[in-house]
């Protein structure tokens, strides 16, 4: 949700962040428009998947895993190069393939939770209802963490980007010589 919201309202600025070139930055732009819909069956997938692995079936994420890859393998060709009858979109291809790929995984677990009675699997208002009383000692013993992971990131990211900043003087005495 997070992500999703900054990609929503501070896209411009946050792949800006990352690289300078207009050019990349618009396509980057309009790829993250339609891709930042498929971050929610993204977080539901994963969310099936860590039961799965708790539960010690690792193969059904293995199984949805690649036949997701493969969609958006497929999907992608079909929609970024406008193949079998379909518009060539080029970058927005590609992320509506992502999404349509992610959306198949989610709907390939519910399908399978749902067959196979999974005990983990209960009411609308169970799997999504919010109870602060359960999640407040889940916050409390993890706040620290998200926090330290928060900081590794902004670090690593940082450091990509002085990275990138530093190679680029190098290119350009490179260059001047």
């Amino acid at each position: 949700l997070l992500w999703w919201s900054g990609i929503t309202f501070f896209g411009h600025q946050i792949v800006s962040f990352y690289i300078q070139d207009e050019v990349v930055i618009t396509s980057a732009l309009r790829y993250l428009n339609i891709a930042r819909f498929s971050y929610i069956p993204l977080c539901l997938s994963f969310t099936f998947s860590y039961f799965y692995r708790c539960m010690q079936k690792t193969y059904i994420p293995m199984f949805i895993g690649i036949g997701a890859m493969m969609s958006n393998v497929v999907l992608n060709y079909v929609l970024i190069f406008g193949h079998f009858g379909f518009p060539e979109l080029g970058v927005e291809g590609a992320a509506w393939g992502t999404l349509c790929a992610q959306s198949i995984s989610l709907i390939a677990y519910l399908s399978y939770a749902i067959y196979a009675k999974e005990p983990f699997i209960g009411s609308f208002s169970q799997i999504f209802g919010f109870h602060f009383d359960f999640v407040k000692p889940i916050l409390k013993r993890t706040y620290p963490l998200v926090i330290n992971e928060a900081l590794y990131s902004l670090e690593n990211s940082t450091s990509n980007v002085l990275a990138s900043l530093i190679f680029s003087i190098l290119l350009f005495i490179f260059l001047l010589n």
